[in-house]
């Protein structure tokens, strides 16, 4: 299912029954669609839309187009900050690009060598950076997916959403490796930047949820740190108004709504 919930009432206001494990979710820019990856079972056994998409109105959650190219799961799903084009990463080591009005594919990043576990676009629509599950980091150009190989270049540049957790400006939310050899700390498994970009949230192996300053280059920097989940967490997203920090955790399967004070 899709479920969109009002964290002010903390109830259900709108749900769609979906054929397929729905895997990953995203808003369009101006609010109009939504965008869901098919991908997995409880189980373990392949589906028989796993690689699937689905692009739904998000006032009544009816399907406006639904694609597949890849035939593994989807892990992230985003659309282009203009909201004129979207992208899927996938299980099978790709990031398929689409144009938002036509629904045709554009172009394709093939160069990783394991899982996409989430991609981000530069604000000007450009590039999209991406991180994969053997730890590499890697750009493109958004326009058709080829490998941008000069990283460095893009140092400077501005994303409009960040949710990689590898890159300069989060470098400082990693422990040092001596530290995470010995057990004393756990590396993080999701970041978010808040929309204001002022805050950097993170969740780690262990079910750590970290609040820091944006940008994060200092291995000093200390955290504000909560407890929730069991073990790692999935996913941590800031709402749109940077007022709640939303969590995911993995083996738990819960969803805790965290309230951010500023001092």
């Amino acid at each position: 299912t899709v479920r969109v919930w009002s964290l002010s009432h903390k109830r259900i206001i709108r749900k769609a029954v979906l054929d397929c494990t729905a895997r990953c979710v995203s808003w369009s820019p101006d609010g109009r669609q939504l965008i869901v990856g098919f991908g997995g079972s409880w189980d373990g056994k392949r589906q028989r839309k796993d690689g699937a998409f689905i692009v739904l109105d998000s006032k009544s959650l009816k399907p406006m187009f639904e694609g597949r190219d890849s035939r593994h799961w989807i892990q992230d799903v985003k659309f282009s900050p203009d909201g004129k084009h979207f992208a899927v990463g996938s299980m099978d080591h790709k990031i398929y690009i689409y144009n938002r009005q036509t629904y045709r594919m554009k172009g394709t990043c093939d160069r990783h060598n394991s899982f996409i576990k989430t991609f981000d676009f530069s604000a000007d629509g450009v590039y999209i950076q991406s991180d994969s599950g053997d730890n590499e980091h890697l750009y493109f150009e958004a326009e058709d997916g080829q490998f941008f190989a000069s990283g460095s270049q893009l140092k400077d540049m501005k994303w409009s959403d960040w949710t990689c957790s590898f890159g300069w400006p989060v470098q400082g939310a990693w422990p040092y490796f001596d530290d995470v050899a010995k057990g004393t700390a756990k590396e993080p498994s999701t970041m978010h930047r808040s929309y204001d970009e002022q805050l950097l949230g993170v969740g780690d192996m262990d079910g750590h949820i970290k609040l820091l300053h944006w940008p994060c280059q200092e291995k000093e920097a200390v955290p504000v740190v909560a407890n929730g989940h069991d073990n790692e967490v999935a996913k941590v997203r800031f709402t749109c108004d940077n007022k709640y920090m939303v969590t995911l955790g993995k083996e738990d399967r819960s969803i805790i709504i965290w309230k951010v004070i500023r001092d």
